[in-house]
């Protein structure tokens, strides 16, 4: 907090008094507020394309952000993990950007990326202070509950997103897998499906969809948003194992092996029991 304390004088080391002039008391312009600013730069990268305009969280390198605005420096920086450099931009730019929901959303995401809870949930709060409806706050306020398995609380959260602004395709990407790890695949269908209209080269839509579909036992279905991903993608377990299943259900075995041969059995985490499962199933040694 002590960050935006109140000097607007810009703090100069042994300055003397006869070399202060009017300059120095000048109050940073602010900046005007608009819906657009809540928006990144534009990144082309198919692969992620359903969220490159709201979020850089599933970017590789976030650099890729072509970043216009000091606000896209900030957030970058974050997720870079250059936390003194996002720091100092957020101490310089806070008179300008102090009545943008924006601002206090990057600077509480900043936080997050840290692990400081308290004070990520504090700016969050803060970014809803400027405007009540604030859809990314909503929604990241939800990402933070997931991350601490408080997923009723996620599911308020991010419906609050979604409701606040329905155009919006964060709030659905995330409600769509909060619906898949229970369950709920014609829900995750709903959502995922929206975003595949607009954005049909998204891996991770259309590793959902095909997920989802599986689990509905639509096999069918399940196959063509699959053979709709690129084969440099099936080492990704998400993606491999249940295009490997699906295959299997559709009496492809041979396919079925081929693909799953193809997963990073180093990046399994929590689906390696999953992955032995199909793997003994479908017959790979």
């Amino acid at each position: 907090l002590f960050l935006f304390g109140c000097a607007s004088i810009k703090n100069k080391k042994n300055v003397k008094l006869d070399d202060v002039t009017k300059e120095d008391f000048k109050k940073a312009q602010t900046v005007k507020y608009s819906n657009g600013a809540d928006q990144f730069s534009k990144v082309d990268i198919k692969e992620t394309e359903a969220l490159n305009e709201e979020s850089i969280q599933r970017l590789d390198d976030p650099s890729d952000i072509d970043t216009k605005t000091v606000l896209d420096e900030i957030i970058v920086n974050c997720y870079e993990k250059d936390f003194k450099k996002a720091f100092e931009l957020i101490e310089a730019n806070h008179d300008q950007y102090r009545q943008h929901p924006i601002f206090w959303n990057q600077v509480g995401t900043c936080f997050m990326l840290q692990g400081k809870r308290r004070k990520a949930l504090l700016f969050y709060n803060k970014a809803l202070e400027f405007k009540a409806s604030y859809s990314p706050a909503f929604n990241n306020l939800g990402v933070m509950y997931r991350n601490e398995n408080s997923d009723q609380k996620a599911l308020v959260a991010f419906t609050r997103s979604k409701k606040s602004n329905n155009l919006s395709k964060t709030p659905r990407f995330n409600l769509g897998n909060l619906y898949l790890e229970y369950g709920l695949y014609n829900h995750a269908i709903a959502m995922f499906k929206g975003l595949y209209n607009v954005a049909p080269s998204d891996i991770d839509v259309l590793a959902a969809l095909g997920t989802a579909y599986l689990m509905k036992n639509d096999i069918k279905n399940s196959i063509n948003y699959f053979k709709k991903i690129d084969d440099d993608f099936w080492e990704r377990p998400y993606v491999g194992i249940n295009y490997a299943y699906a295959s299997y259900l559709n009496n492809k075995k041979d396919t079925a092996k081929e693909i799953l041969s193809e997963v990073n059995q180093n990046k399994l985490d929590d689906w390696e029991e999953y992955y032995n499962q199909i793997k003994n199933q479908v017959g790979v040694k």
